[in-house]
């Protein structure tokens, strides 16, 4: 309800009011960086808030991939221990970036994400040039190195 110089307004709309997320998700990587074609393994474990005993229940995984298109969708169920897990084979060409793995439960979402980002391994060349062509033991060789 307001009062002021402008006027008077009510306003009446039912709110709900919950005791927030009872359930932690904590979601890991075997690998923080992943080159396209890697296969990304990924476990999540979801535990009570209130005691951290596993919750068995069924939770949806989503990947994103760096331009938000989704990826990979699938939905399982966790152990007694409260533990899913799963793997992702990535494309031979895809989207480098950060992408976003995400799962969901009926009263809970938590994300995380990864990189995916392909590595070329440089290509150099070393040359070593001796002072001398042959030595002897106890000799000291002095050589120029170059890239």
């Amino acid at each position: 309800k307001v009062d002021s110089k402008a006027g008077k307004d009510t306003i009446q709309k039912p709110i709900y009011i919950s005791n927030g997320n009872q359930e932690n998700i904590v979601i890991t990587f075997d690998k923080g960086i992943y080159k396209p074609g890697d296969t990304v393994n990924f476990r999540a474990l979801i535990t009570n808030k209130n005691n951290d005993e596993p919750i068995k229940k069924e939770a949806n995984i989503c990947i994103y991939d760096g331009n938000s298109n989704k990826v990979y969708n699938e939905t399982v169920c966790t152990s007694d221990y409260g533990i899913l897990s799963g793997k992702f084979t990535l494309a031979t060409e895809v989207n480098s970036g950060m992408y976003k793995l995400v799962v969901k439960t009926n009263s809970n979402e938590t994300s995380k994400q990864f990189k995916v980002n392909p590595y070329i391994t440089p290509k150099y060349e070393v040359k070593t040039d001796f002072d001398k062509k042959n030595y002897l033991v106890g000799d000291i060789a002095y050589n120029k190195l170059s890239f």
